[in-house]
């Protein structure tokens, strides 16, 4: 995985916290054990995995979550009459870790010896980690369905916060040198920091909800990122200063179709290379239709729908 300087930057912390984590079960040759494999689980195994790169995580213990597949094995607690805490790290994702912590005790493990809270210590994603070191920032949920205020067809603010974020934004960042990113529904400004933080510097985007938009610029302010943000209608901004677009389910049906119309209008209007990359992508048909836009590459990757679209035109 690249590091930049911006990610060094915001995200020093959590890259120290994983290194101390993987220095510790390397010093005393223990195995890692994560307990808990939704959201956090998996960000911390992507921090050591993936990040670090130095070790690998050997059980993952979730007592809810079936998976009938052969990667991962989620295995249940009773996988810990089998292991022994004295070789064992074992790191608790679960946001309630007082019963975790009450059962894992009695098999040996110490809470800042062989036990870590992870939850607590460094959250759920790089958003959550963020908000963890300064509280002026808001990427929350918007969870209300307010038609009145964001139409039938649009979907309200979920961020962009899954440990998919590396994988999706290092092939983003790869596309071309010179990228210029714009966000539809860009919501509390989650994916233009992480676009910043890959090293692109033409950011953009449009909000329609004045309150989410209002949390977008307060949380870019706070992080030191510069973004020409409209809040506004998707199918009514300026686009030609841009060359990849980014889609996180923002709307559907006849909005979605209208703004695809609106950026081949402006592929033709200033022909260029023009990529879109389209999270939880229900509006593939539209897409392609009209025979301008082509699949360039599909990731899997961790997120509602595990396909991610990268569409291209070239120039």
């Amino acid at each position: 995985m690249y590091i930049t300087e911006e990610y060094r930057r915001l995200f020093s912390g959590l890259m120290d916290y994983a290194s101390h984590l993987v220095d510790i079960a390397l010093q005393n040759n223990q195995k890692i054990v994560i307990w808990g494999y939704w959201k956090c689980g998996k960000f911390i195994r992507h921090l050591i995995e993936d990040c670090d790169g130095r070790t690998k995580i050997s059980y993952i213990i979730d007592e809810k979550i079936e998976n009938f597949s052969e990667s991962p094995i989620i295995y249940r607690s009773s996988v810990l009459n089998y292991i022994s805490a004295s070789d064992t790290l074992l790191l608790s994702t679960i946001k309630s870790v007082d019963e975790i912590k009450k059962l894992t005790s009695e098999y040996g493990y110490k809470d800042g010896d062989n036990f870590f809270d992870v939850y607590s210590d460094i959250g759920e994603s790089y958003i959550a980690y963020l908000q963890k070191q300064n509280d002026m920032l808001d990427f929350a949920n918007v969870l209300e369905r307010d038609e009145d205020a964001y139409g039938a067809e649009n979907q309200e603010h979920t961020p962009f916060s899954f440990s998919a974020v590396d994988k999706v934004f290092s092939e983003v960042a790869a596309l071309e040198e010179d990228l210029s990113f714009f966000d539809f529904g860009c919501g509390k400004g989650t994916a233009l920091l992480y676009a910043h933080v890959y090293g692109i510097r033409k950011l953009g985007g449009v909000e329609l909800v004045k309150k989410v938009y209002d949390s977008a610029m307060r949380n870019l302010h706070e992080l030191g990122i510069e973004a020409d943000i409209d809040n506004g209608n998707a199918m009514e901004c300026d686009i030609d200063e841009y060359n990849c677009f980014f889609f996180y389910n923002p709307f559907r049906g006849k909005t979605f179709e209208k703004v695809i119309g609106r950026i081949e209008e402006s592929f033709r209007r200033m022909p260029r290379n023009i990529y879109l990359i389209y999270g939880n992508p229900f509006e593939h048909k539209a897409v392609v239709k009209n025979g301008v836009f082509s699949l360039y590459k599909q990731l899997i990757v961790d997120l509602y729908d595990p396909i991610l679209n990268i569409y291209k035109v070239t120039k």
